[in-house]
C-alpha cells in the first residue's frame, strides 16, 4: 500500500459530513450518533466504529496520523481487531 492509495480527501469529505450531522444543539459532536453513523451510511461494523471513535477520542489526529504513516510503511491495510 502507498500513499496514493489512502484517498484522505475523499475520507476526510465524508467524515466531516459525519460529524456535521452528529452534532448536536449546542454543536458538541454527539459520539454514540456519530458511531451509528458510522455503521449506517460508513459501512462500518459496530465494533469497528466503537474502536474508530475511541482512538480518536483518546489519541487524536498527531498521533493517529503517526500511525497511518507507520501502517502504510509497513504496509498494514487491514489491521486485527480483537475483541
Amino acid at each position: 500500500m502507498t500513499s496514493k492509495n489512502l484517498d484522505l480527501e475523499f475520507l476526510l469529505d465524508e467524515y466531516q459530513t459525519l460529524v456535521q450531522e452528529s452534532q448536536g444543539t449546542d454543536g458538541e459532536i454527539e459520539w454514540e450518533r456519530l458511531q451509528g453513523s458510522l455503521v449506517v451510511t460508513g459501512e462500518w461494523t459496530a465494533l469497528g466504529a466503537q474502536q474508530l471513535v475511541h482512538l480518536v477520542r483518546g489519541y487524536g489526529v498527531f498521533f493517529l496520523r503517526n500511525a497511518v504513516a507507520l501502517a502504510t510503511a509497513a504496509g498494514v491495510e487491514d489491521g486485527e481487531l480483537e475483541r
